[in-house]
């Protein structure tokens, strides 16, 4: 399945993997797609965002088979076939580790089937983009070329109720694992239906957050906005200006606000009136290709 049953499936020289991160403490599932005939030398690992999974990414090989072999993905801690309560965790440290774990492995799997080493490259998309960035910081030492994040959850664009937001901050400490819907209006993810229907109809996507997640998103949102440390990776940021779901001028105050190691640069391109899901939208190979020619621009492999 990917995200609309109208988008392109796998291409037929590609082939996916799944299975479970061997060796973790918990249930993390994977999904590694990869070309029979690699060419490029990059591959890719993408970490999801909340309420979603990996199957939602199997349309990706089609627009980016130019610029990458493999794409990476797991399913985070509460989401998908991964073990955990639906949208939960205890701190954004299980994710951050997680995430790192499947990327090594993932890396391990690419140097196996195409030889060492491979130029890695990491995309985060929303809440997906948040948890990069504060992985990025707390693991400066990644072997990687490049980071991107894509409407990252910098901020929160969605109405909580207040009576909500009020209990749910207060009894955290008590309540903090009851699931909660988490207010996302699915029209808001796409101008195209088929993408709202596919993902309602699929059983692997969920609408909860747990207070304590969402205490502990708050907390992570302010840190990076107030990011003393230097970013240490080359860094892109796509950013849809119609988005109702995370705040896309928090997206620019991170942007603005962050320091780049030295040697490393940074750039970011928006959409106008574009909605959250930027490579799910209606001109999603314009999206693409702005990925595409990141990637190719700060890769050595020419």
């Amino acid at each position: 399945m990917s995200a609309s049953p109208l988008f392109p499936k796998l291409p037929s020289d590609w082939t996916e993997e799944t299975g479970f991160l061997p060796n973790y403490p918990s249930q993390i599932f994977f999904r590694f797609l990869k070309k029979n005939s690699p060419r490029t030398g990059r591959v890719l690992f993408v970490t999801h965002g909340i309420g979603e999974q990996s199957d939602r990414f199997m349309h990706y090989p089609h627009y980016l088979h130019t610029c990458f072999d493999a794409i990476g993905l797991i399913d985070l801690p509460g989401h998908g076939k991964s073990s955990g309560l639906r949208g939960h965790v205890e701190n954004f440290d299980q994710f951050s580790d997680a995430c790192v774990t499947g990327f090594k492995y993932f890396s391990s799997k690419m140097a196996d089937a195409f030889g060492n080493p491979q130029e890695m490259h990491w995309l985060g998309c929303s809440m997906g983009g948040l948890i990069v960035a504060r992985t990025m910081v707390k693991f400066p030492h990644l072997p990687l070329a490049s980071v991107s994040l894509a409407e990252p959850q910098f901020g929160i664009a969605v109405k909580v109720p207040w009576l909500k937001e009020f209990f749910g901050t207060l009894l955290e400490p008590l309540i903090g694992k009851i699931p909660l819907k988490n207010e996302i209006n699915l029209n808001s993810l796409s101008h195209d239906p088929s993408v709202i229907k596919t993902y309602a109809g699929n059983p692997l996507n969920h609408s909860f957050v747990s207070p304590r997640t969402y205490v502990n998103m708050k907390k992570e949102m302010s840190e990076m906005l107030n990011l003393s440390s230097e970013f240490p990776y080359n860094l892109f940021m796509i950013v849809p200006l119609g988005d109702q779901v995370v705040d896309w001028k928090a997206s620019y105050q991170f942007y603005d606000h962050v320091k780049m190691k030295t040697g490393t640069v940074k750039s970011l391109t928006s959409f106008p009136n574009w909605y959250h899901e930027v490579f799910n939208e209606v001109e999603k190979d314009r999206a693409f290709l702005a990925l595409e020619d990141w990637v190719k621009k700060v890769s050595k492999i020419k």
